[in-house]
């Protein structure tokens, strides 16, 4: 009986091993990510950065949506951003309160050439705030606000989770911040006309995107509403790269966008605050991100249907 009693906890022991050793092999998904997916296609013709998006028709059929809706990657945890989720767990809202797409709605695109990344971004809004002056450091959040958050080497380690759906805490507590991680806040909509751009650390200006000179971030307000563009040289990329990164087929960058949405209406945090990929608590965990995967065929389809080689470099990159 006891060397039965014993094999029995023997057995159990070992099957249990080779049970957490089989989760662990499924669970961890090497370098990538675990949220959504953008195209960047190739820029045609010229890009104006003025805030007006008529060279962007060409990609609309690779445009990505910001909404409280939930997308099909991402998992809502009930009571979400630290419990800070005026939306009880129902919205992609992690911090704040918005109202549905009349609230706020975002939809994005982008595009690349072999100097710069672009986005284009189309706002609905129904309580328009521009950041005040000083424009050289951010001095607090009164304003709509975009951080374009990257892992430029694509090797942040996360888990896969079944049908791209994920806990973003679980992921973020496995995702290291490397020296290749870095990200952006963007004020599109400024009293002076251009927009403002601050680095990581500090909010203080970076030196290229926030030149009013240079031209990098333009907007255009119509009241409930507002377009803009963002050019970013790839030459700002380098301190995190380590070298000139030049985008080949098939390149992929981890990615995410977390717009912050402005309301005074309601008591702090004033509006509310959704991404793209990943929740706002961990929007700049790299394991949260989602990828832009560059294509040189993803905007010469007139059809509007995705081209072939996008399945491909779809599948080679899950």
């Amino acid at each position: 009986m006891k060397f039965t009693i014993h094999a029995q906890k023997t057995l159990t022991l070992f099957v249990g091993t080779l049970i957490s050793i089989w989760l662990i092999l499924l669970t961890i998904d090497g370098f990538a990510h675990s949220g959504g997916e953008a195209i960047s296609a190739p820029r045609r013709g010229d890009i104006t950065i003025d805030g007006d998006l008529v060279e962007w028709e060409i990609v609309r059929s690779l445009a990505q949506e910001i909404t409280t809706k939930p997308q099909d990657w991402y998992q809502i945890v009930a009571g979400g951003g630290a419990g800070r989720n005026t939306n009880d767990g129902g919205q992609r809202v992690s911090r704040g309160k918005i109202d549905g797409d009349d609230d706020l709605h975002v939809t994005w695109m982008t595009m690349w050439d072999d100097d710069n990344l672009y986005f284009a971004f189309e706002v609905v809004d129904d309580d328009i705030n521009e950041l005040d002056p000083p424009f050289a450091a951010r001095n607090d959040r009164n304003f709509e606000g975009y951080w374009l958050c990257f892992d430029t080497k694509h090797d942040a380690p996360t888990k896969k989770f079944g049908n791209k759906k994920f806990d973003t805490a679980a992921v973020a507590a496995i995702s290291t911040y490397e020296p290749d991680d870095t990200y952006w806040e963007i004020a599109p909509l400024t009293t002076r006309g251009a927009g403002a751009a601050f680095q990581r650390d500090g909010q203080v200006e970076d030196p290229e995107l926030n030149s009013p000179a240079k031209g990098h971030i333009m907007a255009k307000n119509d009241g409930g509403s507002y377009t803009f563009e963002i050019r970013m040289p790839w030459k700002v990329f380098e301190p995190y790269y380590g070298k000139r990164f030049k985008p080949e087929d098939g390149d992929v960058l981890g990615f995410d966008i977390t717009v912050m949405d402005v309301d005074p209406v309601y008591d702090p945090p004033q509006g509310g605050a959704m991404a793209w990929s990943s929740d706002f608590e961990n929007d700049n965990s790299p394991g949260v991100l989602g990828d832009i995967i560059f294509s040189t065929t993803a905007a010469v389809d007139p059809s509007g249907k995705l081209p072939v080689t996008w399945g491909q470099i779809k599948q080679a990159h899950q």
